[in-house]
């Protein structure tokens, strides 16, 4: 297989080669991103700017409430309708559930349409992909289930989510 990488590389194949190569390469990365995975990264809010984001292009930012069930569920419908991949992982109660346990979790809407979402966890939390519970410091937030509708992506959502998020709890003491 080296050799043959090398051949590639260094543009020594026929074109049937090329594409026995193409094909093996495509079959391997299709098992490759089929494969869930679940990446953890630790941030300090210390590295990020708080402050109030101002709607920008018709996207507003705000908190999201039990009131919003039928809009979140509507975005959960998509999203589970889009990502053959990664579906999602909770419903409209789970997420009720979610902010009944003290949770946040923060949306972006444009035209009265939630977008996008984002939560954060205060206490130790219950991670089924994994069949483990991340327990959290005192004043430590996990942050997780950030989804943002495919014709918004490339806007800075997830970014402005986070910000107002962060702001909101560094008031309240969190780091």
């Amino acid at each position: 297989m080296f050799t043959a990488l090398g051949e590639v590389i260094n543009g020594q194949t026929t074109d049937q080669e090329m594409t026995m190569f193409r094909n093996t390469l495509n079959k391997i990365s299709r098992y490759v991103f089929s494969c869930k995975t679940m990446v953890f990264y630790d941030y300090s809010y210390d590295r990020f700017i708080p402050g109030y984001v101002p709607p920008q292009d018709g996207l507003i930012v705000r908190q999201l409430g039990p009131e919003d069930a039928s809009a979140l569920g509507e975005i959960l419908r998509l999203q589970a309708s889009k990502e053959t991949l990664f579906e999602p992982a909770f419903g409209v109660a789970d997420a009720l559930d979610r902010l009944q346990q003290g949770e946040y979790c923060f949306v972006c809407e444009y035209g009265g349409n939630i977008v996008g979402y984002l939560w954060f966890c205060l206490t130790s939390k219950y991670i089924p992909e994994i069949q483990s519970t991340l327990v959290l410091e005192p004043r430590e937030v996990y942050v997780y289930n950030a989804y943002v509708v495919p014709a918004f992506r490339g806007r800075d959502i997830v970014p402005r989510l986070y910000r107002v998020g962060r702001s909101l709890l560094a008031d309240r003491g969190f780091k």
